[in-house]
């Protein structure tokens, strides 16, 4: 009777800039590598 019973979706903030195959290639590499994502921390604060 009034369309769809879904709420609109709002968009805020900035559009995705990472691609759906570049998403699946980081998710692969973290299933490898779990820890790689706090090392690089690590590295960036220690380079700080």
């Amino acid at each position: 009777m009034f369309g769809s019973i879904k709420a609109q979706r709002i968009k805020c903030g900035r559009p995705c800039s990472i691609t759906l195959v570049m998403l699946e290639a980081l998710c692969d590499r973290l299933l490898e590598k779990p820890t790689i994502y706090a090392e690089a921390c690590i590295q960036a604060g220690a380079s700080a």
